[in-house]
C-alpha cells in the first residue's frame, strides 16, 4: 500500500485551516434583525457591495472547498490501513466510528436542542417549534432531516451525518471502486457537478464523490500528491478563470441568462479545481517549511467544529446590534470578528474541558 507519508503530514497541517473556513462559510449572513427589530440586508449589491463581493469571494468560492476535502481526507484514510477489506475489517471500522462520530453526533445534536430550550425558555419561541413539545419524529427528524431542509437541527453536522452513512455502505463503495476503478469516481463526479444543488437527499451526492475520490487512492494504491503535481499547473490556471468568472457572473447576473443547470456546473467547476488549487498550494508551502503542526489547534479542530453553530449565530448577532453596521467597513468587521470570537471561545472551552474532564472531551470529540 502506498502510503505518502507527505500527505497524511498535509493532513494533519489542513485540518484546523480548514475547520476556519467552514466558520467563515457560516458567518456569512445577509439579512439580519439588530436590536430593537431593525432590519439589515446585507445581501445587497447596491447599499454593500463590497462586503457582499469579499464575503461571496471567501465563503462561497475560496472555503466552499473545505467540506469536499474532509471527506476526500476521511474516503483516503477509511482504507489506507489495509490491503484488502475483509468483514472483519468492516465490523472494526463499525466499532471505532460509532465512538468516533457516532457518540459525538448524538451529543451534540442534543446539546444545539438543549440550547434552543434555554433560548425557548428565556426569549420565546421564535422560529422553531417549542421543544417540549417535540413528538417522537421530531426527536427523530432532529437528528437528519429538521424542517425538511436535509440538515440535523445542528445543521454543521450534516457532514458527520453522511460520513456515517458513508461507513455503514463502505463495502458497497469498496466494491464498485475495486472493480470499475476511475470509471466509477467520473460518474459520481458528474452526477456532483451537474446535479448538487438540484437532488435533496440525506446523502448528498458531494459526500458519495469526494469520499470515493479519496478511497480510490487508497484503494488502488495510487499517490495522490503524484497526481496532484501532474496537474498543478494546469489547474491554477482554469480555477483562476472559472474563479474570475464566479465574481463577474455574481454582479452582473441578470446580463448573462445563463440556464439554471449551466451555471451550477461552472459554479460546482470552479470549486472542484480550487480544491485542487488549495491542496496544492498547501503541499508548497509544507515542503518550504512555511508551516508547523500545533498538536493543540489540531486536536480542537473537531470541537471546534461540532460547537461553533450556536455561539457564531449569537455574536454576529450582537454584533450586528452594537455595530448597527451601515458602511461596507462595518459589515466586513462583523464577518471577520464574529468567527475569530468564537474561535477564541471555542479554544478557550475546549482547553478547559480539556484540563478538567479529560476523559468526557475525549468522549465528545470522538477520541481525537
Amino acid at each position: 500500500m502506498i502510503r505518502s507519508k507527505e500527505f497524511l503530514d498535509l493532513i494533519k497541517v489542513l485540518r484546523f485551516p480548514l475547520c476556519v473556513m467552514v466558520l467563515l462559510i457560516h458567518s456569512h449572513f445577509g439579512g439580519l434583525k439588530g436590536f430593537g427589530g431593525v432590519e439589515y440586508q446585507f445581501d445587497d449589491l447596491v447599499s454593500y457591495p463590497v462586503y457582499s463581493n469579499i464575503s461571496f469571494l471567501i465563503s462561497e468560492l475560496l472555503c466552499r472547498v473545505a467540506v469536499p476535502i474532509f471527506f476526500i481526507f476521511s474516503g483516503y484514510l477509511f482504507f489506507c490501513k489495509s490491503d484488502t477489506f475483509t468483514i472483519q475489517d468492516y465490523i472494526l471500522k463499525l466499532k471505532s466510528r460509532a465512538k468516533s462520530l457516532l457518540l459525538p453526533f448524538i451529543f451534540w445534536n442534543l446539546v444545539f436542542i438543549f440550547m434552543l430550550y434555554l433560548k425557548q425558555s428565556i426569549i420565546g419561541i421564535g422560529e422553531h417549534k417549542l421543544v417540549v413539545d417535540y413528538t417522537l419524529n421530531d426527536w427523530i427528524l432532529s437528528f437528519v432531516d429538521k424542517d425538511s431542509s436535509g440538515l440535523p437541527i445542528n445543521t454543521p453536522l450534516w457532514f458527520v451525518r453522511d460520513l456515517i452513512v458513508m461507513v455503514l455502505i463502505s463495502p458497497i463503495i469498496y466494491r464498485i471502486i475495486s472493480n470499475t476503478k476511475w470509471y466509477s469516481i467520473c460518474f459520481f463526479g458528474l452526477l456532483w457537478v451537474v446535479f448538487y444543488d438540484d437532488i435533496k437527499v440525506y446523502l448528498n451526492l458531494s459526500s458519495i464523490f469526494f469520499f470515493s475520490l479519496g478511497a480510490y487512492f487508497s484503494i488502488h494504491r495510487q499517490d495522490i500528491v503524484r497526481v496532484l503535481e501532474k496537474v498543478k499547473n494546469y489547474n491554477y490556471v482554469v480555477s483562476v478563470l472559472l474563479l474570475l468568472f464566479e465574481m463577474i457572473y455574481f454582479n452582473f447576473k441578470e446580463y448573462f441568462g445563463l440556464h439554471l443547470m449551466l451555471s451550477q456546473f461552472i459554479y460546482n467547476a470552479c470549486v472542484f479545481t480550487l480544491i485542487v488549487s488549495c491542496l496544492n498550494i498547501s503541499l508548497t508551502i509544507l515542503r518550504k517549511k512555511g508551516c508547523f503542526i500545533n498538536d493543540f489547534l489540531c486536536s480542537s479542530n473537531f470541537f471546534i467544529y461540532v460547537f461553533h453553530r450556536f455561539p457564531l449565530a449569537v455574536i454576529i448577532v450582537l454584533l450586528v446590534g452594537v455595530i448597527a453596521p451601515k458602511s461596507d467597513i462595518q459589515a466586513l468587521l462583523i464577518y471577520f470578528l464574529a468567527p475569530l470570537l468564537t474561535i477564541v471561545v471555542g479554544l478557550s472551552v475546549y482547553a478547559l474541558l480539556r484540563k478538567i474532564l479529560p476523559r468526557f472531551t475525549a468522549l465528545i470529540t470522538g477520541g481525537r
